[in-house]
C-alpha cells in the first residue's frame, strides 16, 4: 500500500510539473535511455528514446502550445502492494490547449524501475489538431 501511495503522489507531482510546463523538473524522474511512445501515425508519434530527445519533445509541444494544462483525473498502479520502487502507473488526464474551449483527454501507462520513469507510452483520445507538423 505504501509503494501505491508514493507511485500515486509521484504520479501527481510529474502532472504539475507538466501543467507547469517544467520540463527540468518533469524530467527529473526519467532515466537517461527512457523511452517516450505515441502510439498510431500522428504527426508526433512514434518512439523518441533517450532523455535528450524526450526533452526536444517536450520543448517543442510547449513552443507549440505555451498554453497547454493537464490535469490528472485517476492515478491507477499496477501493483498496490509494491514495496519497491518499481510498479506500473496509467494516468488518465484530461488537457486544455489554449483558446480551445473543449477539453482533449488521453492516458498514459509508465513502466517505473528503481523510481525512475524507464518507459512512457502516452495514448490521445483527441488529440489537438497538427501539434507537431
Amino acid at each position: 500500500m505504501i509503494g501505491a501511495l508514493i507511485a500515486k503522489q509521484r504520479a501527481k507531482a510529474q502532472f504539475a510539473a507538466r501543467a507547469r510546463g517544467d520540463i527540468d523538473q518533469f524530467l527529473a524522474a526519467w532515466t537517461d535511455d527512457a523511452a517516450l511512445t505515441f502510439p498510431g501515425e500522428p504527426p508526433w508519434g512514434g518512439t523518441h528514446r533517450g532523455k535528450a530527445k524526450i526533452r526536444k519533445w517536450f520543448e517543442r509541444f510547449y513552443e507549440r502550445f505555451p498554453q497547454a494544462h493537464f490535469t490528472a483525473e485517476n492515478i491507477f498502479v499496477s501493483n498496490p502492494l509494491a514495496l519497491t520502487a518499481n510498479n506500473e502507473v496509467a494516468v488518465e488526464w484530461s488537457a486544455t490547449f489554449g483558446g480551445r474551449a473543449e477539453r482533449d483527454r488521453g492516458v498514459v501507462v509508465a513502466k517505473i524501475r528503481n523510481g525512475k520513469a524507464v518507459n512512457l507510452t502516452e495514448y490521445f483520445f483527441q488529440p489537438p489538431r497538427d501539434p507537431m507538423a
